[in-house]
């Protein structure tokens, strides 16, 4: 079942990211927040963030700061976006929200009602190397606890963009508390890296098919 009522645009940096988190993780699920803003009906994803966490093959929980720790910081730099919802991969086992995820994604909805459940699943990638076969899906969680799909895309040239994305942040060293220790969006190095990234986002959408 698909969302009728609202779309998702992710920028290929905030999807490179938790495609780089995901794939260092190969046996281990992991999570994190992504942030970005809603507008006209869409939400925007601009970042994906990530902190200490706990997780093992079937679960994964981010520690409960973190959240706090990035809101507080988009707060201090005075950034005009806002936590939109989470993250997390299932190696190897499919694009679904299992029971406990679907009882997150309620919470995060609870604190913004927009809020979106990315999932991804690197192991193809892991596998092949090929961008192509990373596989992810959004969703959200309607009044009667059912699971809608949200429509997603991630603009133009997915595939040049994301490989771009990717061997920055690889060039970058970020380790799995990327932007904790940094500014969301505009830590320097990373912005200079996917300066040329940026400039092709969004000329034209191509929606995900995964």
């Amino acid at each position: 079942m698909y969302s009728k009522e609202l779309r998702v645009r992710i920028f290929p940096v905030a999807l490179g990211k938790v495609i780089y988190h995901a794939s260092t993780s190969p046996n281990v699920e992991v999570a994190g927040l992504l942030l970005g803003k809603e507008t006209r009906g869409i939400v925007e994803v601009w970042d994906a963030v990530t902190g200490p966490q706990e997780g093992h093959a079937g679960y994964v929980k981010l520690n409960e700061e973190v959240m706090a720790i990035v809101a507080e910081k988009l707060m201090t730099l005075g950034l005009d976006i806002y936590i939109v919802g989470w993250y997390h991969s299932h190696p190897g086992y499919g694009l679904f929200l299992s029971a406990i995820d679907v009882r997150t994604q309620l919470a995060y909805q609870a604190l913004y009602s927009k809020s979106i459940a990315l999932l991804i699943d690197p192991s193809k990638f892991i596998e092949h190397g090929d961008i192509t076969d990373v596989a992810f899906k959004v969703f959200r969680v309607d009044g009667k606890l059912g699971v809608i799909e949200v429509p997603s895309s991630i603009g133009m040239d997915r595939k040049k963009v994301l490989e771009s994305t990717l061997a920055a942040l690889k060039g970058l060293n970020i380790d799995n508390s990327f932007l904790l220790q940094e500014s969301p969006l505009m830590f320097d190095r990373a912005k200079k890296a996917l300066v040329d990234v940026g400039k092709k986002i969004f000329r034209r959408e191509v929606v995900s098919k995964k």
